[in-house]
């Protein structure tokens, strides 16, 4: 992983590490219509110049419904696959969907070489094993392949919309609460297992992610970076714990639901992060009830106990007989 200011200029030795023996073959370059920058110059190209000029590259351009937005649906993924079959490697440049995508291709073509540059802080997906994927207009989790390489350049990322950025943090915000909904599910059969070691892998940054957040606004590379290497963090501990769980439980369900509701409907949702975001804040208030409902519970169970215990000792509570001691 590269992760920083400046380290796009890693791509041409992180892409030639992995794919040392081209022969010629182009290098399959997966983007979308959105327009990219770094420091106001146009990243598409500032790419394809890196990767050896136009000549050596294969642009697979994936098309954008309203607002530009691609899908990673089935017909999407067998077309990029199609299209990067045959090519010594394949670079996607872009943000969480693209990468699900070129994860997915990379898989389907029996481990292609993939290296994610990733062009905004709006997800956690980029690191991951994993791909979302819209099977007949469900969200499916799918699993997929690790990206080789990741280069998280702070000046692309600063390029992106300042919304989509802070959806990242959105997307992180599920730190707080969906590792509880993890261990519950594993306490009643429902998860094959718990790691608290994984959970602490992110929960520790939560601080500095809160930090990041107010500084992103300003143009912070330093903001960006450190979004970025939480987000990348997250990926690989939903990869390391074989499920999704260690970052999303119940504030991601609501999400995807939402997000399938406006498909349907023909419009875009909010960014996933976003509604991702609001819906942590509603799991947070549920565990708060559930938790404030456990204390009550083992208040009274306490206060029941002590009575038992008085009647039995003639009159006498646990704590004025240890006194009496």
């Amino acid at each position: 992983m590269k992760i920083g200011s400046g380290t796009l200029e890693e791509l041409p030795a992180v892409a030639g590490s992995l794919m040392p023996k081209r022969r010629g073959r182009p290098m399959a370059l997966l983007t979308d219509r959105v327009v990219k920058r770094r420091a106001g110059s146009d990243l598409l190209a500032l790419v394809e110049e890196l990767l050896g000029g136009p000549a050596r590259v294969r642009v697979i351009v994936v098309e954008g419904g309203e607002g530009g937005r691609v899908h990673a649906d089935a017909p999407t993924i067998e077309r990029v696959t199609a299209e990067a079959n045959g090519s010594a490697g394949l670079v996607t440049v872009g943000s969480g969907t693209l990468a699900d995508i070129g994860k997915a291709a990379s898989d389907a073509l029996s481990g292609l070489p993939h290296v994610v540059v990733q062009t905004a802080t709006s997800v956690n997906g980029f690191t991951d094993d994993q791909s979302v994927l819209l099977v007949k207009g469900v969200k499916r989790t799918t699993h997929t392949r690790w990206p080789d390489a990741l280069v998280a350049d702070a000046e692309v990322l600063l390029g992106a919309p300042l919304a989509l950025n802070l959806a990242g943090v959105g997307d992180l915000a599920a730190m707080f609460t969906a590792p509880a909904d993890w261990e519950l599910a594993h306490a009643l059969g429902m998860a094959d297992s718990f790691s608290a070691t994984v959970v602490d892998m992110v929960r520790g940054h939560g601080a500095d992610v809160l930090a990041a957040a107010g500084s992103l606004a300003r143009g912070d590379p330093a903001a960006a970076t450190t979004l970025a290497e939480v987000l990348a963090l997250s990926g690989i501990s939903m990869g390391v714990a074989g499920t999704t769980a260690p970052a999303s439980g119940m504030e991601h369900t609501v999400s995807h639901l939402i997000e399938m509701s406006m498909n349907r409907r023909g419009r875009e949702a909010a960014y996933h992060g976003a509604t991702v975001g609001v819906t942590s804040i509603i799991a947070a208030r549920l565990w708060s009830k559930v938790r404030w409902k456990r204390g009550s519970e083992t208040r009274s169970r306490h206060s029941t106990l002590r009575a038992r215990w008085a009647r039995s000792a003639g009159g006498s509570t646990p704590r004025s007989c240890s006194a009496g001691r």
